[in-house]
């Protein structure tokens, strides 16, 4: 049973769990026998009920992003250990960003972010590789991030879809585990909580 793109853009982190699981989610039926009633009960209450990274999607600044990624740290070293072809994306996008090379990373960025409709998994393993490869450099992974808009006076009416490729970063992208949500929220409550006391 195949899932159409958008039930994947929409419930991304169902697509974690293994086939056998997903089917078994797929052909249960709520409500549709008094008799299971229960049941029923009990298995929405264990549902989620928010799909929090599109809630906190945009809170982070690029420095933040790259924090909040490497949240994953043990998870990124153990694919990279796993996946060959992860660790010859982190050398060459090291390499890029050594020779400040915006078109390869700007390449790299479209070669990931292509993946994330067609294989979330991939797309999530690259993007937490991409990400902190430049915990040396976080001016040049805000020029990715905001582009031409990191110039305040060319961030006017901007149009929905360029203001929804600067959170590409963050939201459904970046937030997919317990770790990066836990780390975002963190982040958030300490600038929130500097802001206040600022008042």
């Amino acid at each position: 049973m195949r899932s159409t793109s958008e039930e994947r853009s929409i419930f991304r982190k169902l697509y974690f769990l293994h086939p056998d699981i997903l089917r078994k989610l797929k052909n249960i039926n709520i409500a549709n026998n008094a008799d299971n009633y229960k049941r029923d009960i009990d298995l929405l209450k264990e549902i989620p009920k928010a799909d929090l990274h599109t809630h906190l999607g945009g809170i982070l600044s690029p420095q933040e992003i790259i924090t909040t990624a490497l949240a994953e740290r043990e998870y990124i070293q153990n694919i990279l250990h796993a996946k060959p072809d992860l660790l010859k994306l982190k050398q060459t996008v090291l390499e890029a960003i050594h020779k400040q090379d915006r078109v390869a990373l700007i390449k790299n960025k479209n070669d990931i972010f292509s993946l994330k409709k067609k294989d979330f998994c991939d797309f999530y393993d690259k993007l937490l590789v991409f990400i902190p490869s430049f915990c040396n450099d976080p001016e040049l992974f805000e020029s990715l991030v905001f582009g031409k808009y990191t110039d305040r006076s060319n961030y006017q009416k901007i149009g929905i879809e360029a203001y929804q490729r600067l959170g590409d970063f963050q939201g459904s992208s970046l937030l997919q585990s317990k770790n990066t949500i836990s780390k975002a929220v963190e982040l958030y409550t300490k600038n929130l909580l500097r802001i206040m006391l600022n008042m």
